[in-house]
């Protein structure tokens, strides 16, 4: 398994793409806003409310090294679609992601259970 991993690891960095973990929203945003490259991330936690799936980046299975093989290998060949994920993606973070966004948010929460 570790060897895969270092494999994956390669591959990804050769596809310019960049893994989201499953840390939430926000710091997948500032993962991605630092980057025209897109995301790639499995189908658990918050990822998929992140991603779009063949619009900003692409999801797998978790736990599936051969869809995520797959998955990247199909950017590796289409490095314009790739682009454009990226760029996609790093624009949708911007509106939605960023800690400003974020704080709006909050705060017309906390105003409306206050009023």
């Amino acid at each position: 398994m570790a060897q895969w991993r270092r494999g994956s690891a390669n591959l990804a960095r050769r596809a310019a793409m960049a893994p989201i973990g499953s840390g939430g929203r926000a710091r997948a945003g500032q993962c991605s806003a630092r980057s025209l490259v897109p995301r790639r991330g499995a189908r658990a936690g918050g990822v998929p409310d992140v991603i779009d799936k063949g619009v900003d980046g692409v999801l797998v299975e978790f736990g599936d090294p051969d869809e995520l093989t797959g998955a990247i290998q199909e950017l590796l060949e289409h490095p314009e679609r790739a682009r454009s994920m990226g760029r996609k993606g790093r624009a949708k973070v911007e509106k939605r992601y960023t800690w400003d966004h974020i704080h709006k948010k909050l705060q017309a929460i906390y105003q409306r259970c206050l009023a």
